[in-house]
């Protein structure tokens, strides 16, 4: 593959060209530790949420904004494990698009749903607690907006998630990566006769 080709692009971060396998292996790494470690901080998150609310630990109500409440400082750290779980797929499908040999491949689009559907996550509670406030999902006297704002979000995202399950092996077909490298930059560049893969 083309190492030189794949670089940092956001303009926080001074480009620097990856022209050696170790600098890539580095570069790959870091890539791992920033998009998994949200998994890590949902899975926290999520026991977090689960012990609080089992042993009923006064002080502590979901959905609440103010900056003194658990809830608020434990959405802040969730929303920046995302944020910095996106920005590192931004780089990385920038990284992608830049080596010849994956140009047929279209990286840079699928990263960017993958990008678009965890902002969209990140949104939809915002939506959900809207429209709760307004009374459009559930009667407002039988149950809190928080309580309506959790439930709905949390059916919505089991629900979603079963369906982006499918939609992966749509958007990421293994088949896409059975051609060899040598042959895949051959046919980006549009030369496959000349192509020999490597065996």
């Amino acid at each position: 593959m083309s190492m030189k080709e794949a670089k940092w692009i956001l303009p926080c971060i001074k480009p620097s060209p990856l022209s050696t396998p170790e600098q890539t292996m580095s570069y790959l790494t870091k890539i791992r530790i920033g998009t998994f470690q949200v998994v890590f901080v949902i899975i926290v998150f999520t026991i977090a949420i689960s012990f609080l609310l089992a042993f009923d630990i006064d002080g502590f109500s979901i959905g609440d904004s103010s900056t003194d409440s658990l809830w608020f400082w434990l959405s802040a750290i969730r929303s920046i494990s995302s944020g910095l779980a996106l920005f590192y797929l931004v780089n990385y499908s920038f990284f992608a698009a830049r080596i010849p040999e994956l140009y047929d491949l279209q990286l840079k689009a699928k990263f960017n749903l993958v990008q678009l559907s965890m902002v969209f996550t990140e949104l939809q509670p915002i939506i959900i607690s809207f429209c709760a406030d307004q009374g459009w999902i559930a009667n407002t006297d039988d149950y809190s907006k928080e309580e309506i704002t959790s439930w709905t979000n949390n059916l919505l995202l089991c629900s979603e998630m079963i369906i982006v399950g499918f939609l992966q092996i749509l958007i990421f077909p293994v088949k896409d990566y059975d051609t060899p490298p040598s042959s895949r930059r051959c046919f980006s560049q549009r030369e496959s006769l000349n192509c020999r893969p490597i065996k």
